[in-house]
């Protein structure tokens, strides 16, 4: 390391312990920061065997947090606030992990131990949420920065467009070695910064969906200055989503879209104003795109569409490939599978659960998918403006997540988690307004 270089890692060691020391005797503190590194990806990791992203790190820091509160500031130390929730909450949860233990027995090597790990560090974050989250005004905080994380992210993402157009920037440069992820469609360099492409399309759909919910349900909770300023973030995040080129986002976010406009019965207004929102960000992508890199965004987002009908195209023919593989390894082990993790590139959750963790498996996840469901339900029935739209928003991002994992791998990303951490949270909101509101009728 050069002599110069100290001037940059010493200041960001301090910062760092700082910032850990403040998260450690702040559990509010630390789910903020676990909230602006969610979206982050590789941007923000370290090498130590396997890749540790900030997430990860803050959440190890909520669960240290909750632990020390107790033992210093609580006088009920029996009552960890991780304990407190209901034991429904954790039933579901448990099922799952415990038939994705067992279908281990039928596994080789370590990558499904280190899948599994990776997956309980998943649920960890959801239920490190819903431990720390007592108010709407922090969950509100939450879902705030949780969108400045995207937003940095598309920012760090249009830097590199820019970079790459421009001749300043070659991303084969610093692939696998800047935390780089790079994928191209013809001259379109796909828009994913910190992690693959269609992941990055899941972030960006669930963000889409959450703003527009917003924007639409939420006339009466943001003020005329939010509203702008989710305006041009929903602008640059279906701009985002154009060129992220993810088919199964573009299909997840018009189909909530869809649901959000039909069953919240909205005007023709509220139609025709989202329909001229995204012709103008297709406008703005088709002359940007015959500027400056003489390419017709429009004719690629038909032509993608058009490789559904060739079922040996590169995309169509890899998932076909993958989903009879897993198939054939289903029929094989029907009742648990072939071990937790070891089909992860099978490009849909449904059959990977299917072949790795068998009938059993595949039941207990989307019974759990359902209790979620179930719970957010509950929040939309909630006489609470902000619940209510929260619990719509994040329902159609859930119905986005499912429709996403039907032709990709997304259980082990932290999309779906940190939404059902959210939804959780949430739920636990609801009951304690209604706890309030009966003490209040006995008085």
């Amino acid at each position: 390391m050069l002599p110069e270089h100290y001037f940059i890692i010493i200041p960001a060691i301090i910062l760092a312990v700082i910032v850990f020391g403040i998260c450690l005797f702040n559990s509010k503190i630390n789910i903020l920061f676990l909230a602006l590194t969610v979206y982050w990806g590789t941007l923000l990791c370290m090498e130590i065997g396997f890749t540790l992203k900030a997430v990860q790190v803050f959440t190890v820091l909520g669960l240290i947090s909750l632990i020390f509160r107790e033992l210093l500031f609580v006088k009920n130390r029996h009552a960890f606030s991780l304990f407190r929730l209901p034991v429904s909450y954790y039933l579901p949860f448990l099922l799952f992990i415990f038939i994705a233990l067992l279908s281990l027995i039928n596994s080789s090597g370590t990558e499904s131990i280190r899948l599994l790990i990776n997956y309980l560090w998943l649920q960890l974050t959801a239920f490190i949420l819903v431990a720390t989250i007592k108010s709407e005004n922090f969950l509100k905080k939450v879902i705030n920065v949780s969108f400045l994380s995207c937003f940095i992210t598309i920012l760090i993402g249009y830097f590199e467009q820019i970079g790459y157009y421009t001749g300043l920037y070659d991303p084969f440069q610093y692939f696998d070695t800047n935390s780089v992820f790079t994928a191209f469609y013809g001259p379109i360099l796909r828009m994913s910064p910190g992690t693959f492409a269609n992941e990055y399309g899941k972030i960006l759909q669930t963000n889409a969906i959450m703003i527009t919910t917003y924007l639409i349900l939420g006339k009466k909770l943001i003020n005329t200055k939010e509203r702008f300023i989710y305006s041009i973030f929903l602008f640059l995040l279906i701009c985002s989503l154009i060129i992220n080129l993810t088919r199964s986002s573009w299909i997840a976010y018009i189909i909530a879209l869809v649901l959000l406009l039909f069953i919240c019965r909205l005007r023709l207004k509220t139609w025709i104003l989202l329909f001229l929102g995204i012709t103008f960000s297709l406008t703005v992508l088709y002359i940007t795109g015959m500027v400056f890199i003489d390419t017709n965004i429009i004719s690629i987002i038909f032509q993608r569409f058009e490789e559904f009908s060739f079922l040996t195209s590169y995309s169509a023919g890899m998932r076909l490939e993958s989903w009879g593989y897993a198939l054939e390894q289903f029929i094989e082990n029907p009742l648990i599978g072939k071990g937790f993790g070891s089909l992860v590139e099978t490009h849909s959750v449904f059959l990977q659960l299917l072949a790795e963790t068998g009938i059993l498996g595949c039941i207990t996840f989307y019974s759990m998918l359902g209790f979620i469901f179930w719970r957010i339900i509950n929040v939309i029935k909630s006489n609470n403006e902000f619940l209510k739209v929260t619990g719509i928003g994040l329902l159609l991002s859930l119905v986005g997540c499912f429709l996403y994992d039907l032709t990709n791998h997304g259980i082990h990303h932290f999309v779906l988690w940190f939404l059902t951490g959210l939804a959780l949270a949430s739920d636990l909101l609801v009951k304690k307004n209604s706890q309030k509101n009966k003490l209040k009728d006995i008085d």
